[in-house]
């Protein structure tokens, strides 16, 4: 059977996404991220952010490439504690990667070096899903 290739533009970010989502998903577990940091008092976010709730995440979808930051901040007044891997009744973890629980005053900010598809679920707030897709513009990927 033969793959089919597939050349991702830049101007294409949603199917990018869906892309990603379908086909990388198995790169899940082998993530690395790196350079994750507390944000500290009434956290400022100049880069990618996400803002956090105590049932929802905006935006809940990010886009980015390797080497890229993404900051989360509570916007609820509340306490998060975000793990990768899908929330909910199918709780699950890819690895045993977590932010730790960082308070209603602080944002945590994580730098993605490597490409997947990394899915975040928040301890503190079951309903709470981001899931954060990075990839590199121009490049082939194998889809089998």
């Amino acid at each position: 059977m033969k793959a089919a290739l597939l050349r991702i533009s830049r101007s294409t970010p949603a199917l990018i996404a869906l892309f990603l989502v379908l086909t990388l998903g198995a790169f899940a577990t082998s993530y690395v991220i790196s350079n994750s940091q507390k944000a500290g008092a009434g956290p400022v976010c100049t880069g990618r952010c996400v803002a956090l709730y105590a049932d929802k995440a905006t935006p809940d979808t990010l886009v980015v490439t390797p080497g890229e930051y993404v900051q989360f901040n509570s916007a609820d007044g509340k306490n998060h504690s975000l793990s990768v891997g899908g929330g909910g009744d199918e709780h699950s973890h890819s690895g045993s990667f977590s932010s730790g629980t960082f308070k209603s005053d602080e944002g945590w900010r994580v730098q993605f070096k490597e490409e997947g598809s990394f899915l975040f679920h928040d301890h503190l707030n079951p309903k709470l899903n981001v899931l954060v897709v990075v990839y590199t513009p121009g490049k082939t990927y194998k889809v089998e």
